[in-house]
């Protein structure tokens, strides 16, 4: 009995442990697919809108763009760390995302359909951060099993 808790609790370190693994490779390969070289053309923005979600504003952003004669569509959505009171707020919050503008377009060169209007890192933190949460608790219950696995 005492055998088979111990190879459960192993079991539970163990994938505390892979899921912690699982969140730090995605933070990394979400960091270096960001650090990539990107290439920038002009765009124009086809719609805009944004909704709410658990008191959290989003914006999303249709727009077109132009390479080596082939159209691509693509959508920009952002969570928006101010509070709005309502969608036309924050719509006029920006008013460069407004349809019929012309925007600066960041897309990959291997994969030109995959575009963006902010080059920078997207959310690597938090899957790093998620890892090191995940990690923690794979040592605190590592600790705990072994006070265990002496009494």
């Amino acid at each position: 009995m005492t055998g088979e808790r111990s190879a459960r609790r192993r079991r539970v370190t163990v994938t505390l442990l892979l899921v912690a693994l699982g969140c730090c490779a995605a933070a990394l390969y979400a960091e270096r697919r960001a650090a990539r070289p990107q290439s920038q053309v002009q765009g124009q923005v086809v719609s805009a809108r944004a909704y709410e979600i658990n008191a959290h504003w989003h914006r999303d952003v249709e727009f077109r763009y132009q390479r080596a004669g082939v159209t691509y569509q693509a959508r920009d959505s952002r969570l928006l760390r101010r509070s709005f009171k309502n969608e036309a707020e924050v719509l006029a919050s920006a008013p460069e995302l407004s349809p019929g503008s012309k925007v600066l377009v960041y897309y990959d060169e291997s994969a030109p359909g995959a575009a963006t209007l902010d080059p920078g890192p997207r959310s690597f933190r938090f899957f790093a951060a998620a890892g090191v949460l995940w990690f923690g608790l794979a040592c605190l219950w590592f600790a705990y099993d072994r006070t265990q696995h002496r009494a």
